[in-house]
């Protein structure tokens, strides 16, 4: 009867309890290591929080700045518009004698940008009036050369001033295509 008992005291050992011994050390292992993670991650967690709220603060940033753009934008003659910027500048040009207006547009990135070349004869005096009515136009308009130049000896009344090559651009944008273009003062 005792060697009954040990035999299966024995068999309990060996089949149910170093199984089970084995998978609480496995268990025991695993809570350690899950432990230790736990501590490592509560460690990050401060910088975790700050990085949370600078993206948080970046974002708003962003969302701010685009705002912004899109108020601008609205702004922008819009590049549907060409030929009523062109024809507001003509139209500014009462004081002046308008020789020819020429204009290019290129590509800046998600803009469009128009250059045009107006040359006339004015006097120094209707030539600034005239400059200062096409910056006023919009605020995105910018004069990039302006040239005077000597007029031919005794020319000058008969040319109505000095011969006069100003060269502007703006940027355009893709709003639509009804806003009117004018200047603001003249």
């Amino acid at each position: 009867m005792i060697l009954g008992a040990a035999m299966i005291f024995g068999m309990y050992m060996r089949f149910i309890e170093r199984p089970t011994s084995k998978a609480v050390a496995g268990y025991k292992s695993q809570i350690r290591n899950s432990q230790m993670q736990l501590k490592d991650l509560e460690t990050k967690k401060p910088q975790d929080a700050q990085v949370s709220m600078s993206i948080d603060s970046l974002e708003e940033k962003r969302k701010q700045l685009a705002k912004d753009i899109a108020k601008l934008e609205e702004q922008m003659p819009s590049q549907f518009n060409t030929s009523q910027l062109v024809g507001q500048i003509t139209v500014l040009a009462k004081e002046v004698k308008l020789e020819s207006v020429k204009q290019r547009i290129t590509k800046e990135q998600a803009y469009l940008r128009i250059f045009l070349e107006v040359k006339f004869y004015a006097t120094y005096p209707d030539a600034i009036r005239y400059v200062a009515a096409v910056e006023s136009i919009s605020p995105f308009m910018r004069v990039e050369e302006l040239e005077i130049l000597e007029p031919p000896m005794g020319k000058t009344i008969d040319l109505g001033g000095a011969p006069v090559r100003l060269s502007v651009s703006c940027l355009l944008g893709d709003t639509s295509p009804d806003k009117i273009l004018k200047p603001g003062v003249a």
